[in-house]
């Protein structure tokens, strides 16, 4: 099986190269969405940024050290039992987040915390002593570095027109200085129009493209494609957009904004170049989740095709190793990878309401009349995408506060074309047989099974019918 894409009048085409069937070779063109022409992110991009642990304590030392870690083959692939890196398996990109910005600075211009009278941003060289030396370091070791605007800490609100055009491009004139890959753009200041902030890309980059992502929060304007535009400039102007607010440790935060991916999906708003994303991984950023939920964290944002953004200390090797088993799973990023005109969504959800406590231990301590955050959620959900080749992947959640026997119907999943179907468990790498209309599991609270479904007569492995990792 071969994936390839293709540009035609700022519109992405896939090209999907079906098995042969009956001695016929299928070749299927789907217009899939306009989106960014810059080349970028035809797959949900893979890569870390230091928002969601280190925050706003950030500095160069801690960027090349991650770096670093990125590409140190420590632990072992699972196919070969040989040692990899991150990088190895996709993870290539180092993004800092906010807080490289001098606040405050006397070389401000009136009204401003870290532009200058000509736009330009002011750096904190306590922090960042060399941003070009830390670029060079990425480069150095074949990893892109992403750089952040239109922050949120000492946010700068240009006021009219000419102001934020003069901003837009102090600032990207700074990232092409430095030599930055990609470019985050936050809600907060006013450097939004990202139609014009796509322009100004293509003049100062003309031959360096840029990864653009769009995180407005799925809320401030423009936060997702519009189909009604004729060119992708205007579509979607970047490479990836946040579908929700900033995600937070906990159960109900990912439930949450994994929800808001589902609109997007039933609209296919999310496809190569223009993938929707529901936030940064918190995946070994906080004690507060449990194993369970972590893993069904990153099973849901693999099969709705959200890019896959690391957030953890790389240099703590205790976390690192418990969780590389889920973020080092190759299967699992193959479903992810994969697009065959389906970015992977629900297919059935409970009726069944339960109450979820943003916190399950203080949950047991109501009767004492503490105020806890709560949030009603669907008991179970199950998302599923197609893969090529009569693969389906399906997952199914259990958001109860019990163990729950959940069953994927085969005659629900709409794309699966089969009755009688193989079932493959891609968390633990083991083919489970053939069942008869139907596939039953009992997963654990806060946990969910993962699987791969596909008619009998096509069975095979995973990699023979989506792009290789390797």
């Amino acid at each position: 099986m071969s994936l390839g894409y293709c540009m035609h009048s700022g519109a992405y085409l896939m090209m999907k190269q079906s098995m042969c069937f009956g001695g016929v070779l299928f070749l299927i063109l789907v217009v899939i969405g306009k989106a960014d022409d810059n080349g970028l992110a035809l797959t949900p991009p893979l890569g870390w940024r230091s928002w969601n642990l280190f925050g706003d304590h950030v500095n160069q030392t801690l960027l090349e050290g991650t770096m670093d870690t990125m590409v140190r083959r420590t632990f072992l692939d699972h196919d070969t039992n040989e040692p990899i890196s991150l990088c190895d398996i996709g993870y290539c990109d180092v993004g800092l987040d906010d807080n490289w910005q001098a606040c405050h600075s006397p070389e401000a211009a009136s009204d401003m915390h870290y532009h200058d009278t000509h736009g330009r941003p002011i750096i904190n060289y306590d922090r960042f002593p060399n941003l070009t030396a830390m670029v060079n370091h990425a480069h150095s070791l074949n990893l892109t570095a992403g750089w952040y605007g239109n922050n949120c800490i000492c946010r700068d609100t240009c006021r009219n027109e000419r102001e934020c055009e003069l901003q837009m491009r102090g600032d990207a004139q700074a990232l092409v200085d430095y030599g930055f890959d990609g470019w985050k753009l936050d809600g907060c200041g006013g450097e939004v129009d990202l139609v014009k902030v796509h322009q100004i890309l293509r003049e100062l980059s003309p031959q360096k493209p840029i990864l653009v992502e769009n995180c407005h929060w799925g809320s401030v304007v423009p936060y997702r494609p519009d189909p009604s535009q004729n060119t992708a400039e205007k579509s979607c102007p970047w490479n990836f957009y946040r579908s929700s607010v900033d995600i937070e440790p906990s159960y109900g935060s990912i439930l949450n904004n994994l929800q808001s991916m589902t609109e997007l999906y039933q609209k296919n708003l999310s496809y190569p170049g223009c993938w929707a994303y529901p936030d940064m991984l918190m995946v070994g950023c906080s004690h507060e989740l449990t194993f369970a939920e972590e893993r069904t964290h990153f099973g849901a944002w693999a099969i709705v095709s959200s890019p896959l953004i690391l957030s953890h200390d790389v240099n703590d090797h205790a976390v690192s190793e418990r969780i590389w088993p889920l973020i080092a799973n190759k299967e699992v990023l193959r479903v992810n990878q994969a697009y065959y005109g389906d970015s992977g969504g629900p297919y059935h959800i409970s009726h069944s309401m339960i109450t979820l406590y943003e916190n399950l231990d203080m949950a047991k301590s109501s009767s004492d009349n503490i105020n806890l955050s709560s949030n009603q959620v669907p008991s179970y959900r199950y998302l599923s995408k197609t893969l090529g080749g009569g693969q389906v992947a399906v997952l199914l959640i259990n958001s109860a506060p019990v163990v729950q026997t959940l069953q994927a119907l085969f005659e629900d999943i709409q794309q699966l074309q089969c009755n009688v179907c193989h079932v493959r468990d891609i968390w633990n790498h083991a083919d489970l047989g053939v069942f008869s209309t139907s596939w039953s599991v009992a997963v654990d609270p806060h946990d969910a099974a993962f699987i791969i479904v596909q008619p009998v007569s096509s069975q095979s492995s995973l990699r023979s019918h989506v792009p290789s990792m390797d």
